[in-house]
C-alpha cells in the first residue's frame, strides 16, 4: 500500500503550547504507520518557518525518506485549517491512503489497533458529547482516508473556515459532501482534542 504522510501546522513553538518535532516523534509515527502493511511512504509538509537553522534541522529528519514537497511560510495564519488545506493540496499523486496529521501528535496505540476503514473518510473521534450533539464537533488531530476524499475534505475545510471563527477543522462534519455512512470514527467515544485536559488511550499532543 502506498501512503502519503502530510504534516501541517507548527513543527516548533515556544509559547504556552510549546512543541518541538524531532526524530523520536517521527520514529513514533513511522512505527505506528508501518503496522498498516505499508510498502511506501511519501512525505509532504506545510509549516511555518522558525529560522534557517531550525528549518534545515527539520528537513534533516527526513533526509533518508521520500520527502516530496515542503513549504515553510513566513506569515503565521491563526486558523489551523489554512495549513491543513495547503498540506492536502500538496498531495498531487495517487495514493492508496493519505494521513494528514499535526507534527506533535504521539501514538499510544499503533494504528493497527485503531478502527480504520480503508474505504472511508476516517476521523479520529467525536468531541465531548455536548459539543458533538449540539454542533457535530469532531477531532482535528489526524485524518486518514483514500485519495478520493482529498478534495472533499479540502472543500469542507474551506466551507468551515468561512463560517467558524476558531478551529474550523473541528466543524467539517456538516460540510462534508458525502453520505454519513462514508465517514468512520477510528476511536469510539467522546473526547477533547486538547489531550492536556482530557486524555484518551490512543493519541496525545506531545509537549516539550
Amino acid at each position: 500500500m502506498n501512503l502519503a504522510l502530510a504534516y501541517r501546522g507548527f513543527y516548533k513553538r515556544n509559547n504556552k503550547k510549546t512543541n518541538n518535532f524531532n526524530l523520536e516523534i517521527f520514529k513514533n509515527h513511522l512505527d505506528s504507520i508501518n503496522t498498516l502493511n505499508i510498502q511506501n511512504i511519501d512525505i509532504y509538509i506545510h509549516t511555518y518557518s522558525i529560522n534557517e537553522c531550525e528549518d534545515k534541522k527539520l528537513l534533516s529528519i527526513f533526509e533518508n525518506y521520500n520527502l516530496k514537497k515542503y513549504i515553510f511560510e513566513e506569515k503565521i495564519r491563526k486558523k489551523i485549517s489554512y495549513s491543513i488545506i495547503n498540506s492536502l493540496e500538496l498531495v498531487d499523486k495517487n495514493y492508496d491512503l493519505i494521513i494528514n496529521t499535526r507534527f506533535d501528535v504521539y501514538f499510544i496505540k499503533y494504528l493497527s489497533d485503531w478502527s480504520i476503514n480503508y474505504n472511508k473518510l476516517n476521523l479520529a473521534f467525536k468531541d465531548i458529547k455536548k459539543s458533538w450533539v449540539r454542533k457535530k464537533k469532531v477531532s482535528d488531530l489526524i485524518y486518514i482516508f483514500p485519495k478520493k476524499y482529498n478534495n472533499i475534505l479540502i472543500s469542507a475545510l474551506k466551507k468551515s473556515t468561512n463560517v467558524v471563527n476558531s478551529s474550523p477543522g473541528h466543524f467539517i462534519y456538516k460540510k462534508l459532501n458525502i453520505d454519513e455512512n462514508e465517514i468512520n470514527f477510528m476511536i469510539d467515544g467522546f473526547f477533547s482534542s486538547n489531550t492536556d485536559s482530557q486524555p484518551n488511550n490512543y493519541i496525545y499532543i506531545k509537549r516539550n
